[in-house]
């Protein structure tokens, strides 16, 4: 079928309009789309054509795309609305300038993450090609980058935007690296990725996001500003919760989630280029402060996530001169599909900002465990004898206590033990391993989706971990059947979670 595209550009006009109308034909036929009004026009298209060029009972139409499974090793897709040839869920070529099959076998190969991409030496007329902006961002959202432009600072330092030290922290450093497992693991992903790429390829309007691309950010976007408790006990679902910020909240600033009263997020699109960055940029000051209006001073940080990009904006509130901004230029957030390294400057700099909230740990971890409060009951706990020692030697108990669980009922005895809680709760917990430290990754090996800490068991004692996880792509194997009952969920990004979990798992490295 390949073959019978034609290289000559008219006559692929031509073949196009043609195969375009013989599917358009059979999705009328199956009642997916309207009938034409106009018949004339409609026996115009398919006058050249009989029954025989698709033969229609050996056609099935599905609602979404159609990748491998188990019973399916490959799938080759010729897309007629965008022009582009896919392979295994993954695009690779425009449909106008197909390689020649030894070209085709000699180019193609894959990715770190094991999916089918395209190798560099390819000839760049065969790549497909990513669509631009449909149109031009807003006036009103480039006003309003505009009228502040005289006090912002884009491409500030990271460090200095944030207020946090240069180098980050011990505990820092482990969720960062546990972040990029997570990243990692949705790179991994072919369903994730396929549906990321294809976000590429339609053009939309600056105001129309994916869905996929808002859902998604705004779900790992979040996921930063969760505490790393990972434990059958503990209901942190990025997904619930955030229905929870979502209810109610309708209206002009509803594209905006407020992650803390001090932080927002939105998603964005285009932020590679620079006109839109500015526009996104300048839509999320201008609703800030319209959301802050009756609040005369302060920080406020805004996040924008298009899952390629990130950028972070902080809007200094000041009442007598209307306020500043400054924001960062946009920040790689997912790896490079042919990363030599998990790092990228937006999931660094989301931690970062994430970290400046450590000490809501305790009374985020509490408010989703079995030692939450009970309606009715009263908010100031009963003395005990821990109500008279300082607070140094109460940091060093909970030092010593492994179990999150034992941890959390220690933090829920007074705000003394809630407050010294938060460093321990600071480091991830998966299961009964409490995540310590982050290993190097071995020699020659990328640890893209994959890493060892040094960890603490729930017996207190030290040993090397290894942290893996699985998505989507594994539901053909049973969860507890493949990783045992120690297997944590992360988030989801589809509707369907028992179909689009990705969790994750600690265990004892034999290495």
């Amino acid at each position: 079928m390949v073959e019978t595209i034609p290289l000559d550009p008219s006559a692929y006009k031509e073949w196009l309009d043609k195969m375009r109308a013989i599917y358009d034909r059979l999705l009328r036929r199956a009642g997916k789309i309207e009938e034409e009004s106009d018949e004339d026009d409609e026996e115009w298209h398919y006058r050249d054509f009989t029954a025989d060029d698709v033969d229609v009972e050996e056609v099935e139409i599905k609602d979404t795309r159609v990748l491998p499974d188990t019973m399916t090793v490959y799938v080759y897709e010729i897309d007629l609305d965008d022009e582009v040839f896919w392979v295994n869920g993954m695009p690779l070529f425009r449909l106008d300038c197909m390689p020649t099959a030894e070209v085709f076998l000699e180019v193609l190969s894959k990715d770190h993450y094991g999916h089918f991409a395209t190798k560099v030496s390819m000839p760049s007329e065969h790549a497909y090609r990513i669509a631009a902006p449909a149109q031009p961002p807003s006036e009103q959202d480039l006003s309003s980058y505009e009228s502040l432009q005289g006090s912002t600072n884009v491409g500030t330092d990271i460090h200095e935007l944030l207020g946090v030290a240069k180098q980050p922290s011990p505990a820092d450093r482990v969720r960062i690296r546990l972040y990029e497992i997570i990243a990692g693991l949705s790179m991994s992903s072919f369903q994730f990725v396929s549906r990321l790429l294809a976000s590429q390829i339609a053009p939309s309007a600056p105001s129309t996001i994916p869905p996929f691309i808002t859902a998604t950010a705004k779900f790992m976007v979040f996921r930063a500003f969760l505490p790393m408790a990972f434990h059958p006990d503990i209901a942190l679902s990025s997904e619930k919760w955030i229905e929870e910020l979502e209810r109610g909240r309708r209206g002009e600033g509803e594209r905006m989630l407020w992650l803390r009263p001090d932080v927002c997020f939105s998603a964005g699109f285009y932020l590679e280029h620079d006109e839109h960055l500015r526009a996104a940029v300048g839509r999320m000051v201008r609703e800030i402060h319209r959301a802050s209006k009756n609040k005369k001073n302060g920080v406020v940080y805004g996040i924008i996530c298009s899952l390629f990009h990130c950028v972070i904006v902080r809007v200094q509130l000041d009442s007598g001169s209307g306020g500043s901004f400054q924001h960062t230029p946009a920040l790689q957030f997912l790896p490079f599909r042919f990363a030599e390294s998990p790092s990228t400057p937006g999931i660094t700099a989301l931690l970062r900002l994430a970290s400046k909230y450590d000490d809501l740990l305790s009374e985020t971890v509490l408010s989703k465990s079995p030692f939450k409060s009970k309606p009715g009951a009263s908010q100031v706990p009963a003395s005990t004898y821990i109500d008279r020692l300082p607070a140094k030697p109460v940091a060093r108990i909970a030092a010593f206590i492994p179990n999150l669980m034992t941890l959390l009922a220690f933090a829920s005895l007074n705000p003394t033990t809630a407050a010294q809680a938060n460093h321990e709760l600071s480091f991830p917990f998966i299961g009964d391993h409490h995540l310590l430290q982050a290993s190097d990754p071995d020699n020659g090996d990328r640890a893209l989706a994959r890493g060892k800490f040094v960890a603490m068991d729930a017996r207190g004692r030290t040993r090397t971990v290894r942290v893996q996880g699985m998505g989507p792509d594994d539901t053909m194997y049973d969860t507890k059947q493949r990783f045992g009952s120690e297997c944590y969920s992360v988030f989801t990004y589809t509707p369907n979670p028992r179909r689009a979990a990705f969790v994750l798992q600690a265990e004892p490295s034999l290495y």
